[in-house]
């Protein structure tokens, strides 16, 4: 089961994930405003597999609005490329997720990323450095 989470959404999600009344196999944070949980550690994700995507132009990450930044690298989560980049198997040119509502957009490259997490995939993820 993956867990897929926008904005405060994301900060529900951290906050369930850090109870431990279930666990996940995997976690995708975008557009995150931050949580109260420290790091990627303290969350019941198998073997840590904690996705962030921070497009430009996003008001809310970055913001530690409700505490801890998600996409600080000391966090521990894999970043999400959300910048446009290239799929790795087909050469397909992929769109950049610009602002708060775009990491959904068909053909970008959030989306994706998404889906590669979702079918055990993530191999496959671009990560932004592309």
């Amino acid at each position: 089961m993956s867990v897929y989470a926008h904005s405060y959404g994301s900060t529900v999600a951290l906050t369930a994930l850090a109870r431990g009344s279930f666990d996940v196999d995997a976690l995708v944070l975008v557009g995150s405003p931050g949580s109260q949980i420290q790091s990627a550690a303290s969350l019941h994700v198998t073997g840590e597999n904690v996705w962030v995507g921070k497009a430009d132009w996003d008001p809310a990450v970055n913001s530690a609005f409700f505490g801890s930044d998600p996409g600080a690298e000391s966090y521990g989560a894999h970043p999400l490329g959300v910048r446009g980049s290239t799929d790795r198997i087909t050469g397909a040119s992929l769109t950049a997720s610009l602002g708060h509502n775009a990491y959904f957009e068909p053909g970008s490259e959030s989306l994706h990323n998404m889906a590669l997490i979702g079918t055990d995939n993530a191999d496959l993820v671009t990560n932004g450095s592309e």
